[in-house]
């Protein structure tokens, strides 16, 4: 099954969706003639959308795969044995009047008190067992959330979900070389650092990394460009989408 790092790269007009509709819609109705002369422009927008479903759908596979793991480790959990404590507290009040100060401790006493002693024992053993077993589980889940988050910098629970833009200090080193110029580039580095988007890295050193919307869309690092007119991310080599296409986000 392909993921969203092998799957084919397309550069999309906007970030998600929501934008690429906008744009249809005002071209729609304000460039009508210029829809008719050429019909591909219109087509181009429709295909984008469909490759961010694409890459979305990719995603939830991901998630799907996680999920369906979670239920195969909570059937694990449900078949391991429960602890034996009771078969332990049973012995040691067995012991107890063995054990009491002025008991003598004949060949029969010392037989039971050991008899008892490695019955707690024979409980221990069984219980570090099912220690391990949970363990084992836990490590499993462990490595399914890594794969789902995918090197992704998650928040952390309860974590606010819109900080402030991040200073210097968060940007990787990896990144600078490809990273946009200013106001654009901090925009970028708040959506990387808040999951909204992730780097898709070359299989070949020096290729130009890819990002990744949430949204499903998809861009070269260095071309990502920011547009406060429509509150979207698009390609600097599309150039800056008209500022009117906001204007149709809630329009029929």
């Amino acid at each position: 099954m392909p993921t969203e790092q092998d799957a084919p790269a397309r550069t999309t007009r906007f970030s998600d969706v929501c934008g690429t509709t906008d744009e249809l819609k005002r071209l729609l109705y304000e460039e009508p003639e210029r829809i008719a002369a050429d019909p591909a422009i219109l087509r181009e927008l429709v295909t984008d959308q469909l490759y961010m479903l694409d890459r979305m759908e990719l995603r939830l596979r991901e998630y799907q795969q996680l999920r369906a793991e979670v239920e195969r480790l909570h059937r694990t959990l449900e078949d391991i044995d429960p602890p034996r404590r009771p078969e332990a507290d049973q012995a040691a009040a067995a012991l107890g009047p063995l054990l009491e100060d002025g008991q003598p401790l004949g060949n029969e006493e010392s037989t039971a008190i050991v008899r008892y002693a490695e019955r707690i024992r024979s409980v221990a053993g069984h219980l570090e067992q099912v220690l391990r077993a949970h363990m084992d589980v836990a490590l499993a889940l462990t490595e399914s959330y890594e794969r789902a988050r995918g090197g992704r910098p998650w928040p952390a629970p309860g974590a606010a979900t819109e900080p402030e833009l991040p200073t210097e200090q968060a940007v990787p080193s990896t990144w600078e070389a490809w990273l946009p110029r200013e106001p654009h580039r901090a925009r970028l580095v708040d959506f990387l650092n808040r999951s909204r988007a992730y780097v898709i890295w070359p299989d070949s050193r020096g290729e130009q990394p890819l990002v990744q919307f949430e949204d499903g869309g998809l861009m070269p690092m260095s071309e990502v460009r920011w547009s406060d007119a429509v509150r979207n991310f698009y390609p600097a080599s599309q150039g800056e989408p008209q500022a009117q296409a906001r204007e149709y986000r809630r329009a029929s």
